[in-house]
């Protein structure tokens, strides 16, 4: 798929829940999620890989990227319908979506 498809999918993705488009969180992940479409070793390790390279990019501290995607994710979880949530990541309701998680599956289901 060529860049713009790629952008396309992952808005399309995110629009499914309820996210603050407007807070860090939800922009450095649209940036993770990207990164690990182009090349899927970076989701093998968040902090070390994927991280690390937003914050060569960004020129961002790591731990400041995956606070802020951590954040993102738990205010959509609050934010967005269970059940669609449970049945998107297929996990039981008391379980928590890791942005290792969130991130592997919307790049795996980017290739499906």
């Amino acid at each position: 798929m060529s860049k713009k498809n790629i952008d396309n999918y992952i808005d399309t993705e995110l629009n499914k829940f309820k996210f603050n488009k407007t807070s860090l969180g939800y922009r450095y992940l649209k940036i993770a999620i990207k990164y690990g479409i182009q090349d899927d070793l970076l989701i093998e390790n968040l902090i070390n890989r994927l991280y690390e390279k937003i914050e060569k990019e960004l020129m961002i501290d790591k731990k400041r990227i995956k606070w802020n995607i951590e954040k993102s994710i738990e205010t959509m979880f609050i934010n967005t319908d269970i059940k669609y949530v449970t049945n998107y990541f297929y996990i039981e309701e008391y379980e928590k979506v890791t942005p290792k998680l969130f991130i592997t599956t919307i790049v795996e289901n980017y290739f499906r």
